[in-house]
């Protein structure tokens, strides 16, 4: 007799398997235990099987050893050689979610492997809707972040109504089941979305959860050509989250953290509680602003109408900032006038007049006006980039014209001297010189203005150069031509240009050097780019509207033209 293989246990004395009466097994209980799948053996001899083997067991075994049930037995080698022993290992708990892992990795639909899954499939009409209930409520309480112990209590609650939800199914245990499968349900809806469509990528953005703890949240986007309602769209579909060391907001106030600049942000928003519950010091603001209107004329600075200061926090607290800002730099006068005003009231109470009357001598300084228009030269460039990013329909062409916006402005910051920045330029131009030292911005009188002219000019490369890094660090990664090139192919509104037609042939073939990998393996004929983007071009000024007509509605004819569809 043959040598025994090294590793797998002597079959049992008495008893030979052979390795015909092995396969005769496989084929017999392949339709009820689908055991071509799993069930192998391993050789005694040429003739004789030394054990039986479950190869799925084997592959999953890392996700399958923390099971209450775990057994090698079908892993190392089985010696019980009856066909009992397999039959029994193919029900076993463990085998049954080692199959459900291989069907997951194998893309084979939920209703196929799944319990709950398989039994919707074969159910009447009446069990469905009873099911359909049952997974609304799970689906509201994960989606609302209640506990799943809540699921035995809503279920009560709606059978105290009336509602038919049947038997069993009712507890923490069954939502977490029920959770679960929408998830699975969920992602292969996603991921037969991905398999169609001809473009995706992963985005991601901060958002902070329930404890106020900064999480990255991913999004995928893909580019959807063949919409119904005759645009194209980028879809986006939630995909995890994940909790990063730091982001790039978290670096912009890190930034400006101990700085003048945090003084200056103080500022802004003790004015902004100052107004926030207090109509009566609304009202009284409102006359401010009427007996000074001579020095406060309409001119350029940012605001959304009205006098009262405005928050500087939230998801977009960049904007939020330089807005802010901009309205304090608008009502600047206003807001002091109306300091000192309460500081004369004799309601006021003392303690409350003495805060008032530092609050006036720290903000009179000119460091402090002049450091707001600083403060919002440099975070405008920002503002536009996250603007363009956070909104809640992405425009494509919107952001990447935001991104190399961005860049412009972030080098015109950093090159600019301090008296030629656009905010800066603006406030100085609207202060008032008078004989000796004296200078006003919008009827105040600031102090200390030289010192602040000096600190500021010394400090602005040190300010602009910390902010600047943060924001640089965000768009680095984004290669200028790359984007630009990007733009002239998708902004069609350009292509009736005179000038368009070469640069966007340079662009379309800097694009196709830069891509040719996953061009050439999707199949795509790059040698022949050039002449099918000059047709279609031609093509879009004879028959489309390419002034009028958005840059998704064109892209979707061209899509779904019959010429593309061939």
């Amino acid at each position: 007799m043959a040598d025994r293989v090294e590793g797998v246990p002597a079959a049992k004395k008495g008893r030979n398997l052979s390795i015909h009466t092995a396969h005769k097994w496989i084929a017999e209980n392949e339709k009820e235990l689908t055991t071509a799948t799993w069930l192998t053996y391993e050789r005694l001899d040429r003739d004789i099987v030394a054990a039986l083997k479950c190869k799925i067991c084997t592959m999953f075994e890392s996700k399958l050893i923390g099971m209450r049930n775990f057994s090698r037995a079908f892993i190392d080698g089985c010696t019980n050689l009856k066909a009992s022993a397999f039959k029994e290992h193919a029900s076993s708990l463990m085998h049954q979610k080692s199959m459900v892992h291989y069907k997951k990795s194998q893309s084979v639909p939920v209703t196929e492997f799944a319990p709950i899954a398989k039994a919707l499939s074969t159910i009447d009409e009446l069990t469905e809707a009873v099911m359909a209930r049952k997974f609304d409520i799970a689906y509201t309480i994960c989606k609302e972040g209640f506990a799943f112990t809540k699921m035995s209590t809503l279920c009560e609650l709606q059978e105290k109504h009336g509602v038919d939800l049947g038997s069993g199914y009712k507890n923490n245990i069954a939502c977490t089941e029920f959770v679960h499968y929408i998830g699975m349900a969920l992602r292969e809806e996603l991921v037969s979305k991905l398999g169609k469509a001809k473009f995706f990528s992963i985005q991601a953005d901060g958002s902070t959860d329930a404890g106020r703890i900064e999480d990255e949240l991913f999004v995928v986007l893909f580019f959807d050509s063949h919409s119904e309602d005759g645009v194209v769209h980028v879809r986006d579909k939630f995909l995890t989250v994940r909790r990063p060391e730091l982001c790039t907001a978290e670096a912009l106030k890190d930034a400006y953290k101990g700085t003048l600049w945090s003084t200056i942000d103080e500022m802004v928003l003790r004015v902004y509680y100052l107004y926030k519950k207090s109509p009566k010091k609304c009202r009284e603001l409102e006359e401010v602003v009427s007996e000074l209107k001579s020095c406060l004329e309409p001119h350029e600075f940012p605001k959304k109408g009205g006098n009262i200061p405005l928050h500087t926090s939230g998801t977009r607290w960049v904007s939020h900032k330089v807005v802010a800002v901009g309205r304090l730099l608008d009502r600047y006068g206003a807001y002091i006038a109306h300091l000192i005003t309460l500081i004369e009231d004799p309601a006021v109470k003392s303690i409350d007049k003495e805060k008032l009357k530092g609050y006036v001598l720290q903000w009179r300084n000119a460091k402090m006006i002049l450091g707001c228009a600083l403060f919002h030269d440099i975070l405008s460039s920002a503002a536009t980039l996250c603007k363009a990013l956070q909104n809640d329909e992405l425009c494509i062409v919107s952001a990447v014209e935001a991104i190399l916006r961005c860049t412009k402005a972030i080098e015109k910051v950093s090159t600019t001297t301090f008296e030629n920045l656009p905010m800066v330029s603006k406030v100085l131009g609207r202060m008032k010189h008078d004989t000796g030292t004296s200078h006003t911005y919008q009827d105040v009188e600031l102090s200390r203005y030289n010192e602040g002219i000096t600190f500021l000019q010394t400090k602005k490369s040190a300010f602009t150069d910390s902010v600047v890094a943060s924001l640089k660090e965000r768009v680095q990664d984004h290669h200028t031509t790359l984007l630009s090139d990007v733009l002239l192919v998708l902004a069609t509104q350009g292509w009736e240009k005179s000038n368009y037609a070469e640069l966007s042939l340079q662009a379309v073939k800097r694009l196709t050097v830069t891509f040719i990998e996953p061009l050439q393996k999707a199949g795509a004929a790059t040698d022949v780019f050039r002449e099918v983007w000059i047709d279609m071009t031609e093509y879009s000024k004879l028959y489309l509207n390419l002034v009028e007509d958005a840059y998704s509605s064109i892209w979707w004819k061209l899509f779904n033209a019959a010429d593309a569809k061939k």
